[in-house]
């Protein structure tokens, strides 16, 4: 639904829409989006820009702003990895998928949103001899055991 819809008033301020929407508390639901993280010695995976580790069971928060580049990125679809990312790569990166919710907004290949959480791992990618199908059983078993 276009925000300014329902917002029935100051048509030529597009954020003051978006704002009307986000005010009336109205849960429109989950997105599931795909995400890289940059693995990390420790086990952990980290936001592969900035070193921010994403801890077993938590939800990231970061509220996006129109105009602005904050926000928990996310893809529409599973990104194609092509290696290594830079020639100053040197870590494995994973690639898994994210709950998203709260204020999200879509781009034309993506997501910035306010909540985020991991719900799954597909794939580890490295150009060195480390085992990736051992190290994403493990990450597996880090993240998502029963306990």
């Amino acid at each position: 639904m276009n925000p300014e819809a329902r917002q029935g008033s100051d048509s030529s301020n597009p954020s003051a829409g978006l704002a009307s929407v986000l005010s009336t508390g109205i849960e429109v639901g989950e997105i599931t989006a795909w995400r890289i993280w940059r693995l990390g010695k420790d086990g952990m995976v980290y936001s592969p820009i900035v070193n921010m580790p994403w801890f077993r069971g938590e939800v990231m928060r970061a509220l996006p702003h129109l105009g602005a580049e904050d926000g928990i990125y996310a893809s529409k679809t599973r990104p194609e990895m092509k290696w290594p990312p830079s020639p100053r790569a040197s870590w494995p990166l994973v690639v898994g998928r994210v709950l998203l919710w709260g204020i999200v907004i879509e781009h034309e290949n993506g997501y910035r949103a306010e909540n985020a959480r991991i719900i799954g791992f597909d794939d580890i990618v490295s150009w060195s001899t480390f085992d990736a199908d051992a190290a994403l059983a493990l990450l597996c078993a880090r993240y998502f055991r029963n306990t």
